[in-house]
């Protein structure tokens, strides 16, 4: 659920945006923070004390564990708040836009992981087959996320019914409560096989942060309809198209670094492609409703159905269909 307030004046444009997770949100990676997390999985190794529990040899002896990682994120509080501030002015054909936006995230998120084709090593010796789909946690992952982005907007509202738009958005800050270390605790593990680890809080098969914090940015292009059908009704549809330039992340096939198993890498190319429909519905007009002479003197109040279809033209985050349809609708307000 989301709502949205601003008011516009001598070109400037005031506003805020606040967001509320309703239900929970699940993803098979390593976290849901919109600055990284693309990462869903690797194979690795961990090297560990371990109390003998044999009657011989020394008390303490050394081993290694090896295998797959299979995570999974549980999102179960989603707030966020954007404060915005844009200037707009025209110059012939071409309304020129420039803004800032800060987004505030505050989330609430642990993170499993499913270990697979576990393997003992002790005293250096060959690695023993020991269990499989071992499920160990929870633990840390990202959650409170800030960022701030300018951007510059080129337009036009010359052409009857099209609005083109195209905007570059680059990140000047992103900043989160990232853990920098990630994995499952030898002594989880270890207590799952039946070994009495000495407890050492060692992360096995990363070290390291879980966000993509590179101050990137994307470009977007959008055009925008509006076709009235009668004064109460207009059709308003819509076409995006986005380009990422390091400021999103996308996961990898087959992981060669754990930093790339865990976090993905930073995109550059073609990001999403989406298409939708506003259908405004004028259900209240009110004449004279308003006699302050920087305020428009009619109050319009609007129920507008929406729907939208989004393609992924990059490699989708894990549990992210490429394919997605949403939809709602939306009360509004102008005066």
């Amino acid at each position: 659920g989301y709502i949205q307030a601003e008011v516009s004046r001598w070109g400037f444009t005031l506003g805020v945006f606040g967001l509320h997770q309703f239900g929970t949100a699940r993803s098979n990676s390593f976290s849901v923070g919109e600055g990284g997390g693309g990462g869903a999985g690797g194979f690795g190794t961990a090297f560990a004390s371990i109390i003998n529990p044999f009657p011989f040899g020394p008390p303490v002896i050394s081993g290694s564990i090896s295998g797959g990682v299979s995570p999974h994120s549980t999102q179960d509080r989603f707030n966020e708040i954007d404060l915005f501030l844009s200037y707009q002015r025209s110059f012939g054909w071409v309304d020129v836009t420039v803004g800032n936006i800060g987004f505030f995230l505050d989330r609430q998120a642990v993170t499993f992981v499913d270990l697979t084709n576990l393997a003992v090593s002790l005293f250096g010796g060959p690695p023993i087959p020991v269990g499989n789909a071992l499920h160990v946690g929870p633990f840390r992952t990202v959650e409170d996320e800030q960022f701030d982005r300018f951007y510059l907007t080129l337009s036009t509202s010359k052409i009857p019914h099209i609005q083109p738009l195209i905007t570059y958005y680059q990140t000047v800050v992103s900043t989160g409560s990232a853990p920098q270390t990630l994995g499952a605790p030898l002594a989880q593990i270890l207590d799952k096989l039946g070994f009495p680890g000495t407890g050492l809080p060692t992360i096995p098969f990363y070290h390291g942060g879980e966000r993509n914090d590179e101050l990137g940015g994307y470009l977007e292009g959008r055009l925008r309809g509006n076709f009235s059908i009668t004064e109460w009704l207009s059709f308003n549809p819509q076409g995006v198209i986005s380009a990422s330039f390091h400021d999103r992340t996308e996961p990898i096939a087959n992981p060669t670094k754990k930093k790339d198993a865990v976090r993905g890498r930073s995109l550059s190319g073609f990001n999403v492609a989406q298409v939708g429909l506003d259908i405004p519905i004028r259900v209240l007009h009110l004449v004279g409703f308003s006699d302050v002479p920087c305020a428009p003197a009619d109050l319009n109040v609007y129920i507008t159905p929406f729907g939208w279809y989004s393609y992924h033209i990059s490699d989708p985050t894990p549990s992210t269909d490429r394919n997605e349809f949403w939809g709602g609708v939306k009360l509004t307000a102008t005066f």
